[in-house]
């Protein structure tokens, strides 16, 4: 589609007098924008039976009473996605040992389960649903266990990784996945390997 005419129309709005003018450019800006964004499209984890909460989880949740649907993805809450996990992985990297002495959840940390925790918070706090929102572990490529942040969206399941700038389909990244925490049953499953169709 020639989104030309929509945005010649955006700039004769925005030339105009008064507030109303405004007001519709700034809508119809909004909807340009959310027409042209690429979001990609993912699948779901494909789930296994029950799994083992890792470690540190239990005590996470006791500490900050966790209250355990699907984000509709448009162009904005895309944006909203990118720009937190760029922004949270700015923060530099240190382990657990070295922060807190040996392993610990909390999303004032600096390794990968508390980025997740961190990027969950803030996108909680920008409207993001708590329920859309869980932790999976993997194995990293070189046999690293790892944790990111997995967002249930109308386009599938999508990762706010440490070690990637951008937000990334699950299926696509280099992990060999382990186990998901389900916000909307509160439990952690093992996710299918035999489904798994990362590379």
């Amino acid at each position: 589609m020639d989104w030309q005419p929509v945005a010649d129309a955006i700039v004769c709005l925005l030339n105009g007098s008064g507030m109303v003018y405004k007001k519709i450019a700034g809508a119809l800006l909004v909807l340009l924008l959310n027409a042209c964004a690429n979001i990609p499209e993912s699948s779901d984890f494909p789930r296994g039976g029950p799994a083992a909460a890792p470690a540190g989880w239990t005590a996470y949740c006791k500490r900050n009473g966790e209250d355990a649907q699907c984000l509709k993805v448009s162009g904005t809450t895309w944006r909203l996605l990118d720009h937190i996990n760029w922004r949270v992985n700015a923060t530099p990297y240190m382990s657990d040992l070295e922060k807190f002495g040996g392993p610990y959840w909390d999303a004032s940390g600096q390794d990968c389960e508390d980025f997740a925790l961190r990027k969950r918070n803030e996108l909680a706090a920008a409207g993001v649903p708590l329920q859309a929102m869980g932790i999976a572990t993997a194995y990293t490529e070189k046999g690293v266990r790892h944790a990111v942040l997995a967002v249930h969206t109308d386009r599938g399941v999508f990762v706010l990784d440490n070690r990637y700038s951008t937000v990334q389909a699950w299926a696509d990244m280099p992990y060999r996945w382990q186990s998901y925490f389900d916000p909307l049953t509160n439990t952690w499953s093992r996710i299918a390997a035999a489904e798994q169709t990362g590379p």
